[in-house]
């Protein structure tokens, strides 16, 4: 995936010499672009930016996906249905006698449930069957109050015989929690979905980026056997270039 941001601010601290904070704000740290590789067992993000020296270019590898560094909340966008609410593997978690069902004024289905480990939180979701009787809104309230925490609209399309989320929308409330934060909206649509068509392995490799020989990886992964990687034209080497 490639980002371009109109804008990334990120909450900034900074110090002196001695490690004293001099001062903390919101700073622009928007890169020129941003890729993420993920190969299905871990995810490398790769920046570009005039700001970084002296490559113009460095990169980390996660374990875990999506990589909030990014501020894309989806792991795996080619999914979005599954990943935003998984019917089938609530089912298996909690036991369907845990899901209280009930049909809509306007045909389909909503369930309601509760998380394990907290009994103070309620989960909806609605199913239509116009779409397949795939998830189409999901709302978490917290104890208490009537308007949702979290609220996510998912609009479907259907490609032959296979559904897929054309657009989703997302909406957080973080004004009414014990430490108040803000009411932030996050919208993802495709522009265009080919599915089941042919690709090339290498997109899922370095060699789909133009990186500059010398480029430092910071490897995050837990058993990572060693922290700081160098690009050396072809792959990673502990050795500096």
């Amino acid at each position: 995936m490639r980002f371009d941001y109109e804008t990334m601010l990120v909450r900034t601290v900074y110090t002196d010499m001695q490690g004293s904070t001099t001062d903390e704000k919101l700073a622009e740290w928007k890169p020129d672009r941003l890729f993420v590789i993920d190969d299905g067992v871990s995810a490398t993000v790769v920046r570009f930016s005039e700001r970084i020296r002296p490559r113009g270019c460095e990169a980390e590898i996660f374990s875990e996906r999506p990589v909030r560094s990014t501020g894309f909340p989806w792991g795996d966008p080619a999914r979005l249905g599954k990943e935003s609410m998984d019917v089938e593997s609530l089912i298996r978690n909690l036991g369907k006698n845990s899901i209280q069902v009930s049909e809509l004024p306007d045909g389909g289905y909503r369930g309601i449930w509760r998380p394990k480990n907290s009994d103070k939180v309620r989960v909806e979701f609605d199913t239509k069957p116009e779409v397949g009787f795939n998830v189409v809104a999901i709302r978490v309230f917290n104890e208490g109050d009537e308007i949702p925490a979290t609220a996510t609209e998912l609009t479907w399309k259907k490609s032959g015989d296979v559904w897929y989320v054309e657009q989703i929308n997302k909406l957080q409330d973080y004004r009414r929690v014990k430490e108040p934060g803000p009411l932030t909206r996050t919208v993802f649509e495709y522009d265009k979905m080919d599915l089941n068509v042919e690709v090339d392995p290498r997109l899922f490799s370095l060699e789909s980026i133009e990186l500059p020989r010398g480029t430092r990886f910071l490897d995050r992964r837990r058993d990572a056997p060693h922290r700081i990687l160098y690009y050396d034209g072809s792959g990673l080497t502990p050795q500096r270039q």
